[in-house]
């Protein structure tokens, strides 16, 4: 092969390391025409401290399910739930021809396009309370359901038609939507001290009509049972897309509690933490959930969990309790990711 040849197919093969974003490197063949080669291309992922091949499926892929996808694709790794820091595991492989076009240059002024934040997708997004101090002003509450009698009992469900009786200075115009609610006080598990209120949200329902002293209302989505007295206030939809980032060095709470009040919780279930905005705390981080287990040397700190934040307020935010080693109470610690 002469040296012309040579150094055109080197330069094809950091081009294509480019374009499709090899970090690791590219396996080649080259075929008789000369401008045709064979690649075996991948996309990597870094592994970072408290990783598991459950958490990178769940991030990357959007569901847990997808990890033996990612063990086929990584025979190195001897335990999925165990990996090392820094260690590159391959998310994606393709086997593809691809032509070289060698005299092709990019027009000028363009860039290439910065590749996606990693993400956790959360579908229930909408229907996850949160606790805060500062109260949120009703803007009116249910006071019966059509076609119940005063003294029957009525479960309230997906379209059914309520009344509602609205609250001083509030607009409640036909079709706009608002998500219903109620509230429970919250104190901090291990102090004591009073945190907040907890809004529980229930459903969400639209106005269909306006009458002398009263408004109706069709409930559109019930997250759980509705009641008679429930409150509204104005629906703003969240996005389920949960962009991942740093957590907060040197951080250490406690979790208040799980959002439906459980004595013990596990994997998937939505809770509450102790910092929040103020804390610099934001969706997206990731904190481990730990215990302190005291030796006659010293007290060691054991992980019971991850964390991940979804929503935040001023002084508390929402978390989802992504992976659970062991069983987690109200009270639990939780820190900056344990090494």
């Amino acid at each position: 092969m002469r040296l012309g040849q040579i150094w055109r197919l080197n330069a094809a093969l950091a081009m294509l390391a480019v374009l499709l974003l090899l970090p690791a490197g590219t396996l080649c063949a080259q075929n008789t025409t000369g401008d045709r080669i064979t690649v075996e291309s991948g996309l990597y992922y870094t592994i970072q401290k408290g990783d598991t091949l459950w958490d990178v499926a769940t991030r990357l892929y959007g569901t847990p399910a997808a990890w033996p996808q990612l063990w086929r694709l990584n025979p190195q790794i001897a335990n999925p739930h165990r990996l090392m820091p820094g260690m590159k595991i391959r998310i994606f492989q393709q086997e593809q021809t691809q032509h070289i076009a060698l005299a092709s240059k990019a027009p000028a002024g363009a860039s290439e396009k910065p590749p996606a934040a990693p993400f956790y997708r959360y579908s229930s997004i909408d229907k996850t309370g949160f606790i805060r101090r500062d109260k949120i002003a009703s803007a009116g509450k249910i006071f019966a359901v059509k076609f119940s009698s005063e003294n029957e009992k009525h479960m309230i469900r997906q379209d059914d038609i309520v009344y509602i009786k609205p609250a001083n200075g509030a607009k409640l115009i036909p079709g706009t939507s608002f998500t219903i609610f109620r509230t429970l006080p919250v104190r901090n598990p291990v102090t004591g001290t009073y945190v907040g209120m907890q809004y529980y949200l229930t459903g969400i329902a639209e106005i269909v009509g306006i009458e002398k002293g009263y408004t109706t209302a069709r409930i559109l989505r019930s997250f759980r049972s509705i009641s008679v007295n429930d409150q509204l206030m104005p629906y703003a939809p969240r996005s389920p897309k949960i962009t991942l980032a740093r957590s907060v060095p040197d951080t250490d709470g406690y979790i208040l509690g799980a959002e439906e009040h459980m004595a013990n919780f596990g994997d998937d279930t939505v809770a509450f933490i102790d910092k929040g905005q103020q804390d610099h705390i934001q969706p997206g981080q990731r904190y481990t959930i730990y215990a302190r287990k005291p030796y006659r040397e010293a007290t060691v700190a054991v992980r019971l969990g991850t964390l991940l934040v979804i929503g935040t307020q001023k002084t508390t935010a929402t978390v989802l309790i992504v992976q659970a080693d062991k069983s987690i109470r109200p009270g639990a610690h939780f820190r900056t990711p344990l090494p």
